[in-house]
């Protein structure tokens, strides 16, 4: 049986292009199983921003290491520990991750086309800070994430995804056919030509999601029932709005205060009208035109407003924590305190206006 007789070990350290390519040629050697081969292993190092392309990593270890902003096109980590490691705004372009340990690890805003991951480990783990032997060791429970990151005929077949965060992210083509989904967050996410065949949805968190040609398979009972419902019709939502808006002009006497809490309105124009204090919590608002409307101290947590118009409007007090704003719009918007309230505009990166 081969054994490497050592191993490469680095820790804490920047790694230049010049060093990259001393451990290139070292994986090489442990690849064709030299005798002299040793196994990669880094651990917390910095390797944003280098230009992995077509390199192979196969086998060898990554601890908590930061690959943001890297080019990883066309390179291989298959059945290697990426433990903890951070690929935020990476190009990972027909990486192969296949059979890796990705667990805690972060792929929010990367673009993964093609990308490799069926049969990869994706689940949460734990990361320690501080010395254990010290006692003074902190550890913190970590979700692999891959918020709105853009994934285009990426392969996740029977890989485990339990527990990932997916929000924002757009799936285009990708194949989750065997995968383990439970306990997964969608929420704001678009889901288009995508196959959950044979997939474990339960616990699945998809309100706000869109969809779009979902190949189900058996998994169809347990999407119907965790998916976002269809878009209201047009006549109950103006029905829904004006009784809103007689509540607004009445001050509460007359009407009913509208709430639109994970409903679908996709498609629809709502421009110009008077929605005030409206809960949108966890609402599919892609694409919706929401253009010179009162929109103040509304709630559009977790919504999704991908694509949508809101130019014009007053967004005094509106809270927008965690809702996706990719593409919106929203020139010419009011936003800022609201007068006797005290709530000011919460935008999706958690500052106040």
């Amino acid at each position: 049986m081969f054994r490497p007789n050592h191993n490469i070990a680095i820790s804490d350290r920047r790694i230049t292009p010049e060093v990259l390519s001393r451990l290139t040629a070292a994986q090489k050697r442990f690849a064709k199983r030299e005798r002299c081969a040793r196994r990669i292993i880094l651990k917390q190092c910095d390797l944003a921003n280098l230009d992995l392309t077509s390199t192979c990593f196969a086998d060898a270890h990554f601890i908590a290491c930061n690959f943001s902003r890297a080019n990883l096109t066309d390179a291989s980590f298959s059945r290697a520990v990426l433990y903890g490691s951070n690929f935020e705004r990476a190009n990972l372009t027909r990486t192969n991750f296949e059979s890796a340990n990705l667990r805690a690890a972060v792929f929010d805003h990367a673009k993964l086309h093609e990308t490799c991951l069926n049969k990869a480990d994706i689940r949460k783990g734990t990361l320690i800070h501080g010395q254990e032997s010290s006692g003074d060791a902190v550890y913190d429970e970590i979700e692999t994430s891959f918020h709105e990151a853009e994934l285009r005929g990426t392969n996740f077949e029977n890989a485990s995804l339990r527990s990932v965060n997916f929000s924002g992210a757009k799936l285009d083509g990708v194949k989750l056919r065997g995968a383990d989904m439970r306990g997964s967050r969608f929420h704001g996410s678009d889901m288009k030509n995508i196959d959950v065949t044979s997939a474990m949805l339960q616990d699945a968190d998809f309100r706000s999601a869109a969809f779009e040609n979902v190949e189900l398979g058996e998994s169809a009972l347990i999407l119907a029932a965790a998916a976002p419902s269809e878009p209201l019709a047009r006549e109950e939502l103006e029905c829904i709005i004006q009784s809103h808006e007689a509540w607004v002009d009445s001050e509460g006497k007359e009407g009913k205060r509208a709430s639109f809490a994970e409903q679908n309105l996709s498609g629809h124009d709502l421009s110009g009208r008077n929605l005030a204090t409206v809960s949108f919590n966890y609402a599919n608002l892609s694409g919706v035109r929401l253009s010179r409307m009162v929109l103040a101290a509304c709630d559009f947590q977790y919504a999704n407003l991908r694509g949508a118009d809101l130019t014009g409007s007053d967004l005094r007090g509106a809270n927008f924590c965690h809702a996706v704003t990719t593409g919106a719009e929203l020139e010419g918007c009011e936003i800022g305190p609201l007068e006797d309230t005290g709530l000011r505009t919460r935008m999706p990166d958690r500052q106040s206006a």
